[in-house]
């Protein structure tokens, strides 16, 4: 099965720490949060970090980012996102589109990202307001690659854009939006819940972040007298997801 692996680049954002959940979560709305990329390996997501054996216990959350290069595959018929696990493992998770790398590859992974969420507002629920790409992980292995199934938003979105931003969040805390009512502010009892992974400075790889897909069937016959394996597109659209010309 062909693979396509993150682009280098990928990483993680941190919400600076705050006394207040909801404060740690809303991040970049008021300058709190650090990217930080380059990473082989390291905390993937963070439901929230509050020890409480701290005196002054302070919530942290991360969320990573990776962007996946289609643009010189065909038509995706199915896929599967796959991160190679590390360390802890305690948290639910989900894989939500990202518009981050400036939406399209072309800049850096930057603080400014943490809420470049498609459809996402920072003090609000993900839940019903993202494109979710795949089902909730319930389990997270720390020595084996942890698989999502890409839906079919993710697979017409990397057809039709010829890649895919995807961030990684924690499903139990952060997309759910703990806290987010702002007249009622509230904070996870103190804990310490994360999911380690590797990323695509990783060394070779084996353990990089990866997508691996099954091409589609193109139509299969003549058009205007042209053979289908010489056809691209019939009318900007690809031979690969069209079944019918005209009710042929």
């Amino acid at each position: 099965m062909p693979t396509v692996y993150a682009n280098s680049g990928d990483g993680r954002i941190s919400s600076t720490s705050n006394s207040l959940y909801l404060r740690a979560r809303i991040g970049n709305l008021d300058g709190s949060t650090t990217a930080i990329a380059g990473e082989s390996s390291s905390d993937t997501i963070i439901g929230w970090q509050d020890p409480a054996s701290k005196s002054d216990p302070k919530y942290t959350l991360y969320r990573s980012y990776y962007y996946f290069d289609f643009s010189s595959v065909g038509n995706v018929d199915s896929a599967t996102l796959s991160i190679y696990g590390l360390t802890h493992g305690a948290l639910d998770c989900r894989i939500v589109k990202s518009t981050a790398f400036g939406g399209d590859g072309g800049t850096a992974l930057a603080a400014s990202d943490w809420n470049a969420i498609y459809g996402h507002t920072s003090n609000l629920t993900m839940a019903g307001n993202v494109t979710d790409y795949a089902s909730e992980l319930g389990t997270w292995s720390t020595s084996g690659y942890n698989t999502f199934n890409l839906n079919g938003a993710a697979i017409s979105d990397l057809n039709d854009d010829g890649r895919l931003i995807i961030c990684l969040v924690d499903a139990d805390w952060d997309y759910s939006g703990y806290g987010s009512n702002l007249d009622a502010i509230s904070s996870p009892v103190h804990g310490d819940e994360r999911n380690g992974g590797y990323f695509s400075e990783n060394t070779g790889t084996s353990k990089d972040p990866k997508i691996d897909y099954v091409l589609s069937t193109p139509y299969g016959n003549t058009v205007n007298g042209v053979a289908s394996a010489n056809i691209g597109k019939v009318n900007g659209r690809s031979t690969f997801i069209i079944e019918k010309v005209i009710g042929a």
